[in-house]
């Protein structure tokens, strides 16, 4: 969220209280580097590893079906939220400026679990951890980020600008006030003249996935 743009890989170290189970030894783990070099290993849950990091010997995101798979998932994620066409492309649009729809990459066959803000954002929507626990199961940190860009959308609703290139009642306004809050907290909705705005409303109306999608078909 916060720079979420200079993603880095890094660690995510996950506790008990996590609510993963152990799986068992015949199961991947995913090793998080940090940039102290040390390195921790964390279980992925064997049903996340089936459904979204296939191949084995591969990055999730040079599997054929691996981006259709994701955009169908946020687009029912989303609906929980919002059923409308433009919170679900919302919810994409944040997810492709944040990681492109990275969550995890693979190296000699092991799971990286992408970071930024210095190991604190993390995952695809890249979630703060002031804001969320760290967990490596990507419906989960969907679900968490779609939450609150829903939470934050409201709020772009009620509120407008004073001035500023986020401010008026169009949907691409609310859109890049929303955004604002995401990517720099609640304090940064008026931000004037901001790139990562400008980013995030250039994603939304070219829907960059849809192409990579199309051409992988």
């Amino acid at each position: 969220m916060k720079y979420a743009l200079n993603i880095i890989l890094g660690l995510a170290m996950i506790t008990s209280g996590c609510g993963l189970k152990s799986p068992d030894a015949a199961t991947p783990m995913a090793t998080q580097e940090h940039n102290s070099k040390e390195l921790f290993e964390v279980f992925l849950s064997p049903e996340e590893i089936k459904a979204y990091t296939l191949p084995m010997n591969a990055a999730p995101r040079n599997h054929p079906t691996f981006l259709k798979t994701i955009d169908q998932l946020i687009t029912q994620i989303a609906n929980k939220k919002e059923k409308t066409p433009f919170f679900a492309r919302l919810v994409k649009a944040t997810a492709w400026t944040e990681s492109t729809w990275n969550h995890y990459v693979t190296l000699n066959n092991r799971y990286y679990v992408i970071l930024g803000d210095g190991g604190h954002s993390f995952g695809m929507m890249q979630i703060h951890d002031a804001y969320h626990p760290q967990t490596p199961v990507l419906t989960e940190n969907i679900e968490y980020g779609s939450k609150y860009l829903h939470e934050l959308l409201v709020r772009a609703r009620r509120e407008n600008c004073r001035n500023g290139n986020n401010k008026g009642k169009s949907i691409i306004k609310i859109l890049r006030r929303t955004y604002a809050q995401y990517n720099d907290g609640p304090d940064a909705m008026c931000r004037a003249q901001d790139l990562r705005d400008d980013k995030i409303e250039a994603i939304y109306l070219n829907q960059p996935w849809q192409k990579v999608i199309d051409s992988q078909s």
